[in-house]
């Protein structure tokens, strides 16, 4: 990004080897769309985790704070040059609608979180950056008579809007720790489940030997016993021929 930012002239009297503002947006907007998308993608693959739902906020308002910096930036440029190209527009009721809809989105899956971006939206700073895009939302171009009067505008709306960013950052810093933390609880717990199926193994190693010698003396044991069983059988078999032959004499 510093070195797009390195090469924007001012008001876009660029060269053909020089990148206009435009494009330095749309690389960061395809730059931050990747990461956000593969955050989508590591989030699918928590689902049942502890954390999944914290995850899905994170990502919301990840994607609500985006929305609010490209939707500053397009503002920027409508207070400094006076309009918007139909485009950029577009774009700017876009990226405003969003960060709302990602905010909404954020307290379906916290149950806690209204409240705190209910703290955010009754602060002096939310309440100037969603005045200004309601005045900029309804106008084709804005005019100053004086510099002078164009930086009263323009400073305040940058201002106040990167505090709502940064209160927005904040939340988000909160959620980050709640995620850390449950991580933490999950990995020892799966260590713990981890470290006494180690003892187990550990004691069956231990046993096995011991489990293998009665194994082998109850087998000798029992063909000890089949023999004697076999030496009785036999004694009683011959007893028996006896008797009936005492029998038969008598």
């Amino acid at each position: 990004l510093e070195d797009f930012r390195k090469k924007v002239r001012p008001d876009n009297n660029t060269q053909s080897l020089d990148i206009k503002t435009e494009d330095v947006m749309e690389f960061y907007n395809f730059a931050t769309g990747v990461l956000l998308n593969d955050l989508s993608s590591l989030i699918k693959t928590s689902n049942g985790s502890s954390t999944w739902r914290p995850l899905i906020t994170y990502k919301n308002l990840l994607r609500s704070i985006e929305n609010i910096g490209t939707e500053m930036s397009l503002g920027l440029r409508f207070y400094g040059r006076g309009s918007l190209t139909a485009k950029n527009f577009v774009s700017f009721i876009e990226q405003h609608k969003l960060s709302q809809e990602y905010m909404q989105q954020s307290e379906t899956f916290a149950t806690n979180l209204k409240q705190d971006l209910d703290k955010v939206r009754i602060t002096k700073q939310f309440q100037l950056y969603t005045t200004t895009f309601n005045t900029l939302s309804k106008k084709d171009n804005v005019t100053f008579l004086t510099q002078a009067e164009l930086f009263k505008n323009i400073f305040p709306y940058f201002k106040e809007t990167v505090n709502v960013m940064n209160q927005l950052r904040g939340i988000t810093d909160r959620i980050r720790e709640e995620i850390q933390a449950k991580i933490k609880d999950e990995v020892w717990s799966v260590d713990k489940d981890y470290a006494l199926g180690i003892l187990i193994l550990t004691v069956l190693l231990f046993i096995s030997p011991i489990i293998v010698m009665l194994i082998r003396n109850a087998v000798r044991a029992l063909q000890i016993l089949s023999v004697a069983l076999l030496t009785k059988l036999r004694d009683l078999k011959r007893e028996k021929k006896r008797s009936e032959k005492l029998i038969y004499q008598m």
